[in-house]
């Protein structure tokens, strides 16, 4: 993305605070010009105090001028800098909530090659920086534009000669840092790549904080985790000193032309016709350039950093992107529960196919048993099914109308899932259960508990249904979580139900009784089932067996 047109991304939402970032931005070009007064009137002052009266004020009056000027400038850049800081705020805010609704709506396919962590980084320390944008990179760089011009012009009317001088040996050192700069930008881009290697490594080890310490692997980790910051600062370093090398050669340059100006100013042997005053003036605006060229060779590196943010936010939210999603316009009526597969071939990967010209029918309120080895296929239908995935040849039918004619969302609010690995969220058994679906009643609850057999552990807490579970329901047991997990799946009673290896992890002691109370409850709904052991459910059921990527899972098998 080039230097420039990267930051038309910020745009619309720059723009959706267009007014207020106009009344900043006259805001600080008052502010900007209000600075440039003061070394006009310290010559005023100066000739004034030498003899040379060059206006009608008096020194009091100045100073008054000077005092006014500087209330007032003080007034106005409290509430610019205010507003600017809670842009940057609001833009944080909106680009934290467009990249969260983003990662919401893609795909699966994109989620399976991404680490949480990185994204989580994205998500925190890149939007982050963006928030700095308008007061730490704006509003020092407009200011400091408007510095450098309006002191040119003002040196100019006190000595143009001098003036195109100074222009000129200033020059060259600027080319420099510029030139330098390309590089620090290799060392900033590195740099974030690695905290965000970093960062990735430190969630998925919180994730798997129970194999780590299974295996008593805690140290290795640690020292894993400390050699990719060591990585990390080592480019830091090489960055820095790269960084100061280079300010502390323009600082020493730009002091040499301030000592040249003053040199030239005491004796009067270039410019004789200078007056007192006029030599003050002309070198607190010299300063005043330096220091603003300084400090926009030091905004140039703020601008690296942020531009590398800002790379890495638009590759995760840019629209053109976005690769296959689900249309939000289609079909919206209630499902029957027909299920069809036509010739449906899919993969993960190229030429490693996982179905192939699969077919197969289940009927609105029939029970369909799917089986087969690891890898044989099982959890791909029911991703085809949910429309996680997309098939590469062929069509999946919900009652008879193809998957991708569906608004996705509505169909989805009318099917139940449990899969292989439940995942609960960090909050009461209560907020887990009606993740799935708001206004559920208490009657539907109490259904769905004693269908989960969850009744008698719910009793046994403390605080029932109002208890607390740790992140991912650690605090729970897999065949808890398994359970509270399927009570969030059929509180709402969908009229398609999905049990991937459901009855693997429901205790022993309870599945019988678990599944002759789904088998009541759902005489008149589809269900599909994922299992290598039926042996304690309901003989009601269709089954399809897969075998590989083989002609015969073309069809269903017999009904027990």
């Amino acid at each position: 993305m080039g230097k420039l047109t990267r930051f038309r991304f910020l745009w619309p939402y720059v723009l959706a605070s267009k007014l207020k970032l106009f009344l900043a931005l006259s805001s600080l070009t008052f502010l900007s010009l209000a600075a440039l007064v003061y070394p006009w009137l310290l010559k005023f002052m100066v000739d004034q105090y030498g003899g040379s009266r060059s206006t009608a004020l008096s020194v009091p009056a100045l100073g008054l001028a000077l005092a006014l000027l500087l209330s007032l400038a003080a007034l106005v850049g409290y509430h610019c800098k205010l507003y600017l800081q809670v842009l940057g705020y609001r833009l944080r805010n909106t680009l934290r909530v467009h990249l969260y609704w983003t990662l919401l709506r893609r795909s699966l396919s994109f989620h399976q090659h991404q680490q949480v962590g990185e994204i989580s980084a994205r998500a925190t320390e890149d939007i982050a920086k963006l928030q700095s944008i308008f007061i730490n990179l704006l509003t020092p760089l407009f200011q400091n534009a408007l510095y450098i011009l309006g002191c040119i012009i003002l040196m100019s009317f006190l000595n143009w000669v001098a003036t195109l001088i100074v222009i000129a040996v200033v020059l060259p050192p600027c080319v420099y840092f510029y030139l330098a700069s390309a590089k620090l930008q290799d060392f900033s881009a590195r740099g974030q790549a690695m905290h965000a290697q970093a960062n990735a490594f430190f969630e998925e080890t919180l994730v798997g904080i129970r194999e780590i310490k299974a295996f008593a692997r805690e140290k290795r980790e640690r020292e894993r985790y400390a050699g990719i910051l060591e990585r990390a600062l080592a480019t830091e370093v090489e960055s820095a000193k790269l960084e100061q090398k280079v300010d502390q050669g323009l600082l020493y340059l730009f002091y040499l032309i301030l000592l040249g100006i003053y040199y030239v100013g005491t004796t009067q042997t270039i410019f004789p016709d200078w007056t007192l005053g006029g030599v003050v003036a002309f070198y607190f605006y010299a300063y005043t350039i330096t220091l603003a060229l300084l400090s926009s060779g030091r905004l140039y590196q703020t601008y690296q950093g942020i531009a590398g943010s800002l790379d890495r936010i638009a590759e995760l939210i840019e629209p053109e992107d976005f690769t296959r999603q689900p249309r939000v316009a289609g079909v919206k009526r209630k499902l029957l529960g027909k299920v069809e597969f036509k010739d449906v071939s899919f993969q993960y990967e190229p030429r490693k196919p996982v179905l192939m010209n699969l077919s197969f029918i289940t009927e609105p309120g029939s029970w369909l048993l799917i089986t087969g080895a690891s890898g044989s296929g099982k959890s791909t239908i029911v991703n085809l099914v949910m429309r996680f995935y997309e098939p590469q040849s062929g069509v999946v039918l919900i009652d008879s109308i193809p998957m991708q004619d569906w608004d996705i969302s509505f169909l989805r609010r009318q099917v139940g899932y449990v899969g292989q690995e439940p995942l609960l969220f960090h909050g009461t058994i209560k907020e887990n259960i009606f993740f799935c679906q708001d206004g559920v009643d208490e009657r539907q609850l109490q259904e769905s508990l004693r269908i989960a057999q969850l009744e008698e552990f719910i009793s046994e807490l403390p605080d029932g249904l109002d208890t607390m579970i740790g992140e991912r329901g650690l605090t729970l047991s897999g065949g808890q979580r398994a359970r509270v997990a399927i009570a969030r799946a059929i509180v709402f009673n969908p009229t398609i139900l999905i049990l991937d290896e459901a009855n693997a992890m429901v205790e022993k002691d309870l599945e019988q009784e678990f599944w002759a109370q789904l088998a009541n409850s759902r005489k008149d709904k589809t269900t599909i089932i994922l299992s290598h052991h039926p042996e304690n459910i309901p003989h009601r059921y269709t089954t399809l067996g897969l075998s590989g990527v083989r002609p015969q899972q073309k069809s269903l098998g017999e009904r027990l």
